[in-house]
């Protein structure tokens, strides 16, 4: 099965309360996790390409496949939160829970929206500067995501036990990132 952003998108909204997720900012994000982490050898996800933007990771097609959903009434867009529509239900249902394929993508897709559910925006950001740093290089937030985190928001372990870091995958991605920018500089 070989899927791209827009049918991980669905797939989000699908698994999300309400079949709503609020905030553009944790639904791209969102769609990065999903599209770096869903691991199955029958499930293919298409190489979508995320920049390093403002913000962290940013999809190149954001924007174009939401508007391609909502013109297919796949999805409504008011203010800022995203609602999947009964023709988007309809569409998950028909070509993804009716195979076993499917069912199992669905089910990774539940497991990473249930594990963010109640992160906020800023520990999600967190999560994603912390596990892949190369997608933070252009964030203008990313000092004041940490400084909050910091300043006792959540310490670090906390939030990294609450979205499934271990300590040594923090103290790996930091010695990467640190790695890289030593090659960097040094050649």
């Amino acid at each position: 099965m070989r899927i791209g952003n827009l049918e991980l998108m669905i797939l989000l909204l699908y698994s999300s309360k309400d079949n709503k997720i609020t905030g553009r900012l944790r639904l791209a994000k969102l769609l990065f996790i999903a599209s770096r982490e869903i691991s199955s050898p029958n499930i293919e996800i298409e190489s979508s390409e995320f920049i390093p933007y403002k913000q962290g990771p940013y999809p190149l097609d954001f924007n174009d496949i939401i508007e391609v959903a909502q013109d297919n009434r796949l999805l409504e867009v008011e203010g800022n939160q995203f609602t999947l529509t009964p023709e988007g239900i309809k569409i998950v249902e028909e070509l993804f829970l009716s195979n076993e394929e499917g069912r199992e993508l669905v089910n990774q897709v539940k497991q990473i929206v249930e594990r963010f559910k109640e992160a906020s925006d800023d520990a999600i950001l967190a999560y994603v500067y912390l596990k892949y740093p190369g997608f933070a290089t252009k964030s203008e937030i990313k000092r004041l995501v940490f400084l909050r985190i910091r300043e006792g928001l959540q310490s670090f372990i906390r939030m990294a036990r609450m979205v499934g870091i271990t300590e040594e995958e923090i103290n790996q991605s930091l010695e990467n990132a640190r790695m890289r920018t030593l090659q960097k500089l040094y050649g």
